[in-house]
């Protein structure tokens, strides 16, 4: 099961609002924070997108599993974050550099 909190964690480290990792996994802003808050549970394809995109493994955003997120060393270094879902020809590209 995945835990919202950890999920927050995460985002919030990496230095991503819930819109920049809702473009990420390809779901509403509003579906993050259902997410994080505990309402409802991501399937397999999303929890797969979120590893993607929060760039950890599933044991790291489940609970009672993984290690707690380092803050030590994390600050100040910049990390390349790329859209994990398809994009389409409508789409524009969606690449950004995040602080960690």
């Amino acid at each position: 099961m995945i835990s919202g909190d950890k999920i927050k964690q995460r985002r919030k480290q990496m230095g991503l609002k819930r819109n920049a990792l809702a473009a990420l996994v390809g779901v509403s802003r509003n579906t993050i924070y259902n997410w994080e808050s505990g309402g409802n549970q991501p399937d397999k394809e999303h929890q797969q997108l979120l590893t993607t995109a929060l760039q950890c493994n599933i044991s790291d955003i489940s609970y009672g599993e993984g290690e707690p997120f380092p803050d030590a060393g994390q600050k100040g270094k910049e990390v390349s974050v790329t859209s994990a879902h398809p994009v389409t020809a409508k789409d524009a590209p969606l690449s950004s550099t995040v602080p960690a």
